[in-house]
């Protein structure tokens, strides 16, 4: 399993997208682009955990990310 440290401010679930694509284990994958994606791009790395340090996200953004995680096994953690 792959735990997932961001340290970069989020405030969009665009920047939050793109703060996964640039994990190193990720290689030449692109970085997810939705909520789906989302999904597949945490089943294929195997992540369990995202610690996300510096995240202050729209209610609704958050709510549907910690929705998909949360579907996959995945703990969001800030």
């Amino acid at each position: 399993m792959n735990r997932v440290l961001i340290t970069e401010p989020l405030r969009t679930r665009e920047e939050f997208f793109a703060a996964l694509g640039k994990m190193h284990f990720v290689g030449d994958s692109p970085a997810p682009s939705n909520l789906d994606a989302l999904a597949d791009f945490v089943r294929e790395f195997r992540v369990d955990v995202i610690v996300a340090a510096d995240m202050a996200l729209e209610l609704h953004d958050y709510t549907e990310l910690v929705r998909v995680l949360e579907a996959e096994g995945v703990k969001l953690v800030r």
